[in-house]
């Protein structure tokens, strides 16, 4: 990123509505290799893991939007404040849109290539507030169930990507050796 006033609008409109291939291609040039991402329902460290979070949160929802209602750099360009709107319709229940309204922080980087993400925060401070209220359990909620329940996200999009691989994998070879052995029984000569 070089402007972060223009380009944060189109880096958030890939993670959330981009293909996988933006997708990753964004996360590699946008994030740091050691980002961090925290929600209130989870904590994730590398950019591998906030890539799966974000193909998860695209693979799950039927319909994904987001405005930007408000911006606020920090006069040094190390922090970002946004106040996103962003409507989400799951496949769970497609005849139902959620309105989420999230207030995100953003630490920035600077490096040769450019601005780079190297931390990001995810509130929805209505969760947190109650989540924070809770003796005990909410202090063991912050610390380490947020951990789990953001690996739990990335090895389930790892298993996934494993057996669609494989799936894949043997339909390809399958295919494969049927189209050898239809070339080898029936040969077909072109016009020239």
């Amino acid at each position: 990123m070089q402007n972060l006033g223009k380009d944060l609008d189109h880096v958030v409109g890939v993670l959330l509505k981009g293909s996988a291939k933006e997708r990753k291609d964004v996360m590699q040039r946008c994030f740091t290799e050691d980002a961090e991402f925290t929600h209130h329902l989870l904590q994730l460290k590398g950019r591998d893991e906030i890539y799966a979070l974000y193909q998860y949160w695209h693979d799950v929802n039927l319909k994904l939007d987001f405005y930007n209602t408000n911006k606020i750099i920090s006069e040094n360009g190390d922090q970002v404040f946004l106040q996103l709107h962003e409507p989400i319709t799951t496949y769970l229940l497609p005849f139902l849109t959620v309105e989420m309204y999230l207030q995100v922080i953003l630490e920035i980087k600077k490096t040769e290539h450019g601005l780079v993400i190297s931390r990001q925060e995810d509130h929805i401070l209505w969760a947190e507030t109650i989540v924070h209220q809770l003796p005990i359990i909410g202090a063991f909620y912050i610390n380490y169930v947020r951990r789990w329940v953001g690996l739990a996200i990335v090895y389930l999009m790892f298993v996934v990507k494993s057996v669609t691989t494989s799936i894949d994998y043997l339909f390809a070879q399958t295919s494969t050796e049927v189209s050898h052995k239809y070339n080898r029984t029936h040969s077909i000569k072109l016009k020239q």
